[in-house]
């Protein structure tokens, strides 16, 4: 599948917003048999509240609990009966989910959701974060949930100081296939994190990639 990096990015940011519990936000429509989810990014106070809720927390109702970061955690599961409702009532034969910043932390819960509920859709699932924190908690969790990931591209601007929280050495890590863009500065910088650091970032190297 080719993907414009540039145009999905673009279309992450001027999606209409629906805002539910906790500040959750999401977008989703239907083109061609393709089911679309876009996440926004932080919003508002209650989200940089659940931003800095960094405990890991057990994400349960699957086979083999997996730990993550307990605020996104939170605004994932307020979402989520909006998103399942979605799912069970449209007919899609592959999926996009797409999310920026705070949006790219349930990006990647919402990715791994439909990738377990959905497996008819494996082959046709695919997923884009802009800017996400790490969310995923444990060395097990990791090598566990990692084949999950090989359709899910994590776009990150190289001083970026967002994608460098929770630390890693606190447990956390990212999933998906990490793309670094941008020059890297040697020191990290919340300019590097806003939507116009990633537009000129992202306009450095060949939008169009094959997933």
């Amino acid at each position: 599948m080719k993907v414009d990096l540039c145009d999905i990015f673009e279309k992450c940011l001027s999606a209409k917003y629906i805002h539910v519990e906790n500040d959750g936000s999401y977008s989703s429509y239907t083109v061609d048999k393709t089911r679309y989810i876009f996440f926004q990014q932080s919003n508002g106070k209650t989200d940089w509240m659940n931003n800095f809720d960094f405990p890991s927390k057990a994400y349960k109702g699957m086979d083999i609990p997996w730990r993550c970061h307990r605020g996104f955690l939170k605004v994932w599961k307020s979402i989520l009966p909006y998103v399942e409702k979605l799912l069970k009532t449209s007919s899609f034969e592959s999926a996009v989910v797409v999310g920026y910043s705070h949006g790219a932390a349930l990006s990647a819960l919402c990715f791994e959701y439909v990738w377990y509920n959905y497996p008819d859709i494996r082959n046709n699932l695919y997923g884009f974060s802009f800017g996400s924190p790490r969310i995923f908690y444990g060395k097990r969790n990791y090598s566990f949930l990692k084949e999950r990931f090989s359709k899910y591209i994590n776009v990150i601007n190289s001083d970026d100081i967002v994608t460098k929280v929770p630390p890693s050495i606190l447990g956390y890590r990212h999933m998906g296939k990490l793309l670094y863009i941008g020059r890297d500065k040697k020191f990290f910088s919340i300019n590097a994190h806003r939507a116009e650091s990633y537009r000129e970032s992202l306009k450095e190297i060949r939008c169009i990639i094959d997933v």
